[in-house]
């Protein structure tokens, strides 16, 4: 379900909520998903 979030604020991302008020940001290919960032919602991106 790699295509699960919505995509990201950079090119090639995409961030899923998952736990609120988490927000998790990733980048995926056929083989892995690589977590970039989790960040509290009420923070400034």
């Amino acid at each position: 379900m790699p295509e699960r979030g919505r995509p990201g604020l950079v090119a090639g991302t995409r961030e899923l909520t998952s736990v609120w008020p988490y927000v998790i940001v990733y980048r995926h290919s056929a083989e892995r998903v690589d977590i970039l960032r989790i960040w509290h919602g009420v923070q400034s991106r």
